[in-house]
């Protein structure tokens, strides 16, 4: 559960985002809007596929434009010749495509003849159109049963794409296509026949499902009759092709037909029996045509390749996951490109999204075609699409947070160009309190020795006064102790503080030198508390209503350590700011009922060195940014107030001294410990 919220938390934006754009694909496909590319593409597979292997098993009897002169209107008398030529060879069956509902010249009765002796002849009819498009088989072939359908069904673009095998599918008509009937005889004279099994065609171990509308990338194509996807050979390689010629005059093979599925048709351009298929279009030639005998063909060598050498035949998924693709190829490509979001090379970033983009259209695109060659046809388009919307989508959401980026950036870079002149201010305080301190330093000499001798006179005053109290009244002697010790007690509070004040000056002139970055001997102690100074007075002048707890506890063991003071000194007042900010925004926000208190520590931590500690109960360091506190631009402070700068410096000085620097939250108390190592 947990990490799926933090899936959602990264990538629900995107995701949100690309979700229309998907919507708006799964609708253009589901209403057919895609289905001339996803056909355009569809073609181009069939045209960059490998050639097959000539399909023998089926022979073509055409009559070819040259002979159209001679043979052409055929003549009954030179049909019947045609068919017991070829006949005589024994085929498995003959398919006639040539429409024969009347005799044409002589020879007639001979042709009857022919039709009632030839038992594995079938002819054709047209059944699909109105009534004066329709087309009676020969008489004499109905009468027995040998008729089959010349029907084909063409996409809305004009091009062929599907086998019509039943063309009335009404379940009472046994009528196929003359393709799907020869291709069945040749197989029932293998043993195979065929079986219908929840309203598919079934031969052998294969079924042939029928074409939906949404098979593949079509979009509302007409669906009736029984269709299958056609799985053309290519027309550079296919069948055999012989002319009626060829066949009349006995200049065939004597066994050219044996066994063989023949079929006769028109070959000749000008006869008009053309149709365009998946291989006529071509960006480098002119369109070309498949010959409606070819189609038959092509119908009858899928049906029987399929059964008997395993060839592949044009499968399709559901269109549910199909479209489930689609959105797989939406989603993944958002992610992946989401993902680089942080990088922060625009060069390399770009490079990288186009990169993906490219490549997942290259996979799209390998893969769908790998798999059509396996028999499977996956729409391209609109998972093409897709990607590259969802790329566009996703890039311009990572444009737009970059903006965000460089707008923040620049916010922070003016922000930090502001603290740099405020802590120049606070350099220049420091210089002007250090000369200050240099100024006051001999007067406060001059009062430091007097208050010594002060206090020695006044001890030799007490002890004369001793010779002469008994002269005076009890009263007087009284008044007389008194005001003498009232004397010594302040002369030696005025010592003590004249002292103190002298550790301070010294400090602070120690800090004016213009040798910081030198290690020298330093009192951890007097430079701790001269910041702890400066800062309480810098704060009580920002704030009105100035209220601070200030607690130090310190190990006067320490003494003098080598160190290099200023980087102490940045890293303490650094510290001190922070813990100030901390407690005053906390009580900012509590009320006058919180006290604000800051602790600081000293302590020598045995065979390793010093530890300073700055201990404050304010709000603490909030939980988004506790992993990146020592970064730059990561601050807990309201905009505009904190630039996220001071702990990336003091953790830059921490290192360039080899100390060590660590914070913790416990008991409602900040505590950032300052390792000094030996």
């Amino acid at each position: 559960m947990k990490n799926s919220r933090l899936w959602l938390r990264i990538y629900g934006k995107v995701i949100g985002a690309i979700s229309p754009f998907i919507v708006l694909i799964l609708l253009l496909n589901a209403n057919g809007f895609l289905s001339t590319l996803e056909l355009a593409i569809y073609d181009l597979f069939f045209q960059s596929r490998p050639l097959e292997n000539l399909d023998k098993r089926i022979v073509i009897v055409g009559l070819e434009e040259p002979e159209i002169k001679e043979y052409y209107p055929l003549t009954d008398s030179n049909l019947a010749q045609l068919i017991k030529k070829i006949n005589s060879q024994k085929p498995s069956v003959i398919g006639l495509d040539f429409y024969r509902d009347v005799s044409v010249g002589e020879g007639a009765e001979e042709l009857k003849k022919v039709f009632e002796s030839t038992s594995n002849l079938f002819g054709v009819q047209k059944v699909i159109g109105d009534k004066k498009s329709i087309v009676k088989p020969p008489a004499v072939l109905e009468a027995r049963g040998l008729v089959a359908s010349s029907d084909v069904v063409v996409d809305s673009d004009g091009v062929l794409r599907r086998g019509l095998l039943v063309p009335i599918a009404d379940g009472k008509s046994n009528l196929f296509s003359l393709g799907a009937t020869l291709g069945i005889v040749h197989l029932q004279s293998k043993g195979i026949t065929p079986q219908t099994i929840n309203r598919s065609i079934t031969l052998g171990e294969v079924t042939f499902h029928p074409f939906r509308p949404h098979d593949g990338g079509y979009g509302h194509e007409d669906h009736g009759g029984y269709q299958v996807l056609l799985n053309f050979r290519n027309p550079q390689q296919s069948f055999q092709f012989v002319s009626f010629s060829e066949v009349l005059n006995n200049k065939v093979s004597p066994n050219l037909f044996t066994n063989r599925m023949v079929l006769i048709g028109a070959t000749a351009p000008s006869i008009r029996d053309v149709f365009y298929t998946p291989f006529s279009r071509s960006l480098n030639s002119p369109p070309s045509t498949f010959y409606g005998v070819e189609i038959q063909a092509n119908i009858a060598s899928h049906l029987v390749s399929a059964v008997l050498d395993k060839r592949t035949i044009i499968q399709t998924l559901p269109n549910l996951i199909e479209n489930l693709l689609m959105v797989f190829w939406g989603c993944i490509t958002a992610i992946l490109l989401w993902g680089l979001r942080s990088e922060s090379n625009y060069l390399k970033l770009s490079v990288m999204l186009l990169s993906i983009t490219l490549g997942l259209m290259g996979i799209l695109i390998g893969g769908s075609y790998f798999l059509f060659l396996q028999g499977w046809w996956i729409p391209v388009i609109s998972s093409f699409l897709t990607i590259g919307g969802c790329s566009l989508i996703t890039i311009g959401l990572i444009l737009v947070e970059k903006n965000q980026e460089i707008r923040q950036l620049l916010t922070n870079l003016e922000q930090a160009q502001e603290q740099i002149v405020q802590e120049k201010k606070q350099a220049g305080l420091a210089k002007f309190v250090a000369g200050v301190a240099h100024e006051i330093n001999n007067p406060l000499t001059f009062i430091n020795n007097f208050a010594d001798l002060t206090l020695e006179a006044s001890q030799k005053l007490e002890e004369e006064q001793a010779k002469y109290l008994e002269k005076l009244t009890p009263e007087s002697q009284k008044k007389t102790q008194k005001l003498t010790k009232r004397i010594v007690e302040n002369l030696v509070d005025l010592v003590e503080q004249s002292k103190k004040a002298t550790r301070i000056t010294q400090s602070l002139l120690r800090q004016a030198h213009p040798d910081m970055k030198q290690s020298t001997l330093t009192n951890i102690n007097e430079l701790v508390e001269a910041n702890l100074s400066i800062i309480s007075y810098s704060k009580q002048t920002e704030k009105s209503d100035f209220s601070l707890r200030v607690e130090t506890e310190y190990d006067l063991a320490i003494g003098q350590q080598l160190v290099i003071a200023g980087d102490l000194n940045q890293i303490i007042v650094n510290l001190l700011n922070n813990a100030c900010d901390a407690v005053f925004e906390k009580k900012d926000r509590v009320g006058s009922e919180f006290e604000p208190t800051i602790l600081v520590t000293t302590n020598i931590i045995e065979n390793q060195g010093i530890e300073i500690e700055v201990i404050d109960n304010g709000d603490g360091i909030p939980t988004e940014i506790v992993e990146h506190i020592f970064e730059p631009f990561n601050t807990s402070k309201e905009p505009g107030k904190g630039t996220g700068l001071g702990l990336f410096l003091v953790y830059d000085l921490v290192k360039q001294n080899q100390w060590d620097i660590s914070w913790k939250r416990e008991n409602e108390l900040t505590k950032f410990s300052l390792r000094l190592q030996w």
